[in-house]
């Protein structure tokens, strides 16, 4: 047992430079693939109405893109934390949260537009 307390708790230096980005990286993944699974729920109930039909064919795509981004992040990004420099992406997160904010009211007027 005082072996335990004699080791330092914190990890080696350099041992999780690649973490960061790969939790990031699958963090970006759950979000596609909620961003996909709610699009394909607005097509579900959009029917046969073509207006209706746009805002999740949009949210595909914007899933799809959100994907290749992040895959295409994800090596800058460790190369980055490894240079000690924020992987932060403001643009990607603006353009997303401005895709879920448009997905989420063209789902609303959806809803309100079929329940009458």
């Amino acid at each position: 047992m005082t072996g335990l307390s004699s080791r330092s708790s914190g990890p080696e230096p350099g041992a999780g430079v690649g973490l960061q980005a790969e939790r990031t990286s699958i963090a970006w993944q759950r979000t596609a693939l909620t961003l996909t699974a709610f699009s394909v729920l607005i097509l579900h109930a959009a029917d046969r109405q073509r207006l209706g039909q746009i805002p999740g064919a949009l949210g595909i795509a914007a899933a799809l893109w959100l994907l290749f981004a992040a895959e295409r992040r994800y090596s800058s990004s460790r190369q980055l934390v490894r240079d000690g420099r924020s992987p932060v992406a403001p643009r990607m997160i603006r353009a997303l949260a401005l895709a879920v904010v448009g997905l989420a009211a063209a789902a609303f007027v959806l809803l309100v537009l079929t329940s009458r």
